[in-house]
């Protein structure tokens, strides 16, 4: 395990991040204001730390929600996990220049960030999301997709005990 910085958190007041790379252009303004207010719900519950896995999509989406809410809130901290360094550059998806941009921009604001591995191996990804979930008491996600890697980590954070908060479903509530 690589870490840049602090990375002194407490499980009961660190909340992790799950969702999918690609999000419905007409509701990014929608999820990021519930996955703000899926945040500040949880600060108001003690939470100050916020973990984000580092790709594009939800991830990215959730790491800027968090750093904006940081501004009124000095005391929270963001977290990024990453499976192993500049991973996008083997990811099966293309990222667009500004995807690297904005994941570089990230990473420079975080309060920590964590490599599971040093390089690739077999499996960082999932071995990236149990990490996020093992540190977490609670995860927001927005999933669409239960047969999915998101599907995947909320499987997995409901059966460590986690509250998982699905942002997608909130949504689904509203527009429903």
């Amino acid at each position: 395990m690589d870490s840049e910085n602090d990375n002194d958190f407490k499980r009961p007041t660190t909340a992790c991040f799950t969702g999918h790379r690609e999000l419905p252009h007409h509701l990014v303004d929608k999820i990021c204001a519930a996955t703000g207010n899926a945040v500040e719900n949880l600060i108001v519950r003690g939470y100050d730390t916020f973990v984000a896995g580092g790709a594009r999509g939800y991830d990215a989406l959730a790491a800027e929600t968090v750093l904006d809410i940081a501004r009124k809130h000095p005391s929270i901290r963001l977290i990024i996990v990453l499976p192993f360094p500049d991973h996008y550059q083997r990811d099966e998806y293309n990222w667009a220049p500004e995807d690297i941009r904005q994941y570089h921009r990230l990473q420079k604001m975080a309060s920590c960030v964590i490599h599971v591995s040093r390089a690739y191996v077999r499996g960082a990804f999932k071995m990236r999301d149990r990490y996020m979930v093992d540190m977490s008491s609670a995860c927001i996600a927005y999933m669409t997709d239960p047969k999915s890697g998101t599907g995947y980590t909320v499987g997995y954070a409901q059966s460590q005990g986690l509250s998982v908060i699905d942002v997608a479903s909130m949504l689904g509530q509203l527009l429903g």
